[in-house]
């Protein structure tokens, strides 16, 4: 489910009071989730492995080397 932003005529994105609640939670929680042991981990694991390679600069976009598990 995704929030769909607005344009005010001049260009800026106009959020309903849902939307800012809804942005505002999933901020918090990515926070939180951020935060985590396991998240840390997972981060400094994937830094030092080859998939922090780009997407472009491996035969395998990332999406793909992330779906199947491989490096």
């Amino acid at each position: 489910m995704d929030a769909e932003i607005r344009r005010r005529e001049d260009g800026s994105p106009s959020f309903s009071p849902e939307e800012k609640a809804r942005l505002d939670i999933k901020e918090e929680l990515l926070k939180q989730v951020q935060e985590t042991g396991l998240f840390k981990d997972v981060a400094s694991f994937l830094s030092n492995s080859c998939c922090s390679q780009s997407p472009t600069s491996g035969d395998k976009p990332i999406t793909m080397v992330s779906a199947t598990g491989e490096c």
